[in-house]
């Protein structure tokens, strides 16, 4: 699935911003698709991206 502004709209998280503050941060805003026992993240390990899952 793209992200597109329409789909961050229905994710509440992002419900508040304007469509012109949704498409300013589209371009760091991708999909990632982990497979089955991939890490995520690092407990305690300082994070360089912000994950919804």
């Amino acid at each position: 699935m793209a992200v597109t502004v329409e789909f961050l709209q229905s994710v509440p998280y992002f419900s508040g911003l304007s469509v012109a503050e949704l498409d300013s941060i589209m371009e760091f805003i991708f999909e990632k698709t982990l497979q089955r026992g991939e890490l995520v993240l690092i407990e305690e390990e300082p994070a360089e991206v912000l994950y919804f899952v």
